[in-house]
Formats: C-alpha cells, structure tokens, sequence
C-alpha cells in the first residue's frame, strides 16, 4: 500500500508540473494576444487618423470642385448671354441690310436684273458694301476665272473633301492623296493663297482617313472632321495648333455621314446625314450641336428637322440657323428653306419654313456674305445643272438675281475680302465675283 500511495503521489505530481506547463504555456499565449491586441489597437488608431485626414482632403476637394462648378456655371452662363447679346445684335430675322431700301426702290424701277446692266453693278455693289472704300463702279460686275495651283493631271489632286478660307486668308483645301481597291485615303491637304502659285502640303493626324472631310475655321484655328478610313468608328475633329500640331479634340455622339454643318457663334451645328458610311442608307432628321468653347464638348440635340435629308447646306445668318439645298428628301421639301432662331429657349424652339422662302432651285449652295444670305447653282425639275446666283432681300420677301456662274457645276461656296469663291470641286477651276 505503501508503494501504491508513493506512485499515486508521483503520478500527482507529474499531472501538476503538466498542468503548471500548460498554465505557463495559456499565460504566454495570453500575453501574445494582447501584444497582438495592443498592436491591432495603435493600427486602428493610426487607421481612424489616416480616415480622418483622408475625409478632410475628400471634403476640401469637394469644396474645390463645387467652387470650380459654380464658376464654370457662372462662365457659361456669361458667355451664353454674351452669345445671345451679339445674336441679337447680328440677327437678321427681318432686319434688312442698310441698302436694302435703296435696292428694292431700284428694282422696283428697273424690272429685272441684268448681269451686264450699269444698274446692276450699282445695286449689287451698294447691297455688298463694305468699309470705307467703295469699290470702283467703271466695270460690270462678272465672275472671273482663276486656276488653282493643283495639277488637273495629279491623280491625287483637285479640290476634294470641302474646303475652307482660314482667317489668315489662305485657302485650304482636301485632296486624295492616295487609293486602293476599298476606299480613298486622305494623308494631307493643300494650303495656298490666291495670290500666288506657291501651294503646300500640310499633314493630317496621324492615320488614315477617308477622303470625304469637313474643314472649317473658329477662333483663329484651323479645323477638320475626319472619317475614319475603316468606316468603323464616329467622325473625330480635330484643331490645328499654331505649333504645327493636330490635337484631337472630340469625337462625333455617333456615326454620321452626309450631314452639313455650320459654327454659329460658338457652336458647331451639324444636320441631317446618314447614320452609316453607306450612301445607299436612309437619312435621319437629327440636329447635333457642340460648343467648341466648352472645355467638356458636351454634345446636345436641337429639334429635328421636320423630314430626314442628306447633304444640306447649313449657314447663320444673325441669330438664325438655316438648312436648305438637301438630298434624300421629297421634291416638294428639296427647295425648303428651314430656319431655327436659337435665341429661342429650347423648349419653344421649332424648324419654320417662313422665315425665307423656297429658294430658286434644288440641290443648291449656300453662303453668307456680308450678312447677306447667297444660293449659287442647284438642279431645275430636269435634273439639269443651273449656273444662277441669287441673294435674298428680307424686305421683299424674296431671291434677286445676281450675275450667273461662268457654267453650271455643283461648287463649294467661300468668301473672303468682299469677294464670293465658287471652288468646283475636283477640278482647279476656282470663279471669283468681287463685289
């Protein structure tokens, strides 16, 4: 028994230093946890400061952002008023120009208009005044034929693509630079004065691009709308710096073809077209404008037009946007002239076809000269090309004739100087009227 207690006593003792063992083994796990607790805590700590500090950036530059809102809202809204005051001021709903009462009284005593007539050169010359210096009154007034410094021969050449007159009065011009057996690809432009034969090239963004392009000047750039060569993406525009170099300023809400366009004021204003490359698609109506001020070139919609059309020619004139000279549309919609005031708050804005009337012919070219609305060409109801150039007078309500082109063609209308540029395109023929 003795023996029995001695091991019993021994097996006691053993279970105790195990259970000291795991006791000493609990203490020290115990004390990890809290340096592992205490770690954890300054980590919050140091997180929570690192929250703090992160929500007062957030909130300071949220601050920051609603400042720079607010002052953005506030430019645009000057710049929108300014807009509408120099609208208002330019508009030419039924203001007529200054020498419009001397010309109707005239037309009034003379019936008819002859492009030879001294009478004629008067009027003409009065409706078109401009400045200080009257122009001499000893020659009728005519078109004149100059050649552009583009080689008939080159097959690259002629005025393809839709030129334009910078406001350095050089004329730029689109051509083909080079073919293959899917599509034209355009690579430059021809840039040159009209006072002299010395033409250059000037390169395109980098790319390929279809040859049917827009060009158009704004605020002392140049700028272009490109197709895609793979017809697979929206049209981009883009602006010539004054370093030499092309940066891409937006891209088209959509893929459009065919449409025309117009900058009034500050907005770029394109209209109708087709919403593919292929010609053989049907048109749309729609109406999409851009202000090319407007940092974010936010693209919005203007009322439709009250029937689809292709090819339009769209000019300003004052407060005015005016679409007329469209394809794709019914014959008794292809002479109509619609006009949208855009000083008109939106919701009460609508395309009207009695602002001006039917012009002379279909399918003809537009242009504002000296404030005054110009149709050159068209088609007559044989499908024949018509050399007759019109200029409409607000206070009569209707087109007087000027002197008709040297022949019929399908030009691209451009003014510079006092003088009316019809550019035929794919040619070297350039007819100028200096009035």
């Amino acid at each position: 028994e003795r023996d029995q207690i001695a091991e019993q006593r021994d097996q006691i003792a053993a279970d105790l230093a195990n259970t000291r063992e795991q006791r000493d083994q609990i203490a020290a796990d115990l004390g990890n946890t809290r340096e592992e607790r205490d770690q954890t805590a300054a980590e919050l700590v140091s997180s929570q400061a690192d929250n703090e500090l992160i929500a007062r950036d957030l909130e300071s530059k949220t601050l920051e952002r609603d400042r720079l809102t607010a002052e953005r809202r506030e430019i645009r809204g000057q710049l929108s008023s300014t807009s509408q005051r120099l609208r208002r001021l330019r508009q030419a709903r039924l203001r007529p120009h200054p020498a419009m009462g001397q010309v109707i009284k005239e037309s009034q005593e003379t019936r008819g208009v002859a492009s030879g007539a001294r009478g004629t050169v008067a009027r003409c010359r009065r409706l078109f005044a401009a400045g200080n210096v009257p122009p001499p009154l000893s020659q009728p007034l005519k078109w004149t034929r100059k050649e552009a410094a583009v080689s008939p021969r080159d097959v690259t050449g002629g005025m393809r693509g839709f030129p334009c007159i910078h406001d350095d009065g050089y004329l730029y011009s689109g051509f083909q630079a080079s073919a293959d057996e899917d599509h034209l690809v355009l690579k430059r432009i021809k840039v040159g004065s009209f006072e002299n034969e010395a033409w250059q090239n000037v390169d395109l963004p980098e790319g390929n691009w279809h040859y049917g392009c827009g060009l158009f000047s704004f605020s002392g750039y140049l700028h272009a709308i490109l197709y895609p060569a793979a017809l697979t993406d929206p049209a981009c525009i883009f602006r010539l710096e004054h370093s030499g170099v092309w940066r891409l300023l937006t891209r088209l809400p959509e893929i459009l073809s065919g449409f025309g366009f117009s900058v009034a004021e500050s907005t770029l204003v394109l209209a109708g077209g087709r919403n593919s490359y292929d010609l053989s698609s049907p048109c749309v109506p729609t109406v999409h404008t851009v202000d090319l001020n407007d940092p974010d070139l936010v693209w919005s919609r203007l009322r439709n037009l009250p029937f689809a059309c292709s090819f339009p020619e769209v000019v300003t004139l004052g407060s005015y946007v005016h679409v007329l000279g469209q394809y794709g549309c019914e014959s008794s919609d292809s002479r109509k002239v619609l006009s949208l005031d855009l000083c008109v708050p939106e919701h009460e804005q609508c395309w009207s076809t009695d602002i001006i009337p039917s012009v002379p012919y279909r399918k003809c070219r537009a242009h504002v000269l000296n404030e005054c609305l110009v149709v050159v060409g068209g088609g007559d109801e044989h499908g024949q090309w018509v050399p007759s150039v019109s200029v409409y007078v607000p206070e009569c309500g209707k087109f007087l004739e000027l002197p008709s082109l040297n022949e019929a063609s399908y030009p691209v209308c451009l003014s510079h100087d006092n003088t009316l540029y019809t550019v035929h395109r794919l040619s070297t023929r350039i007819d100028c009227l200096s009035v």
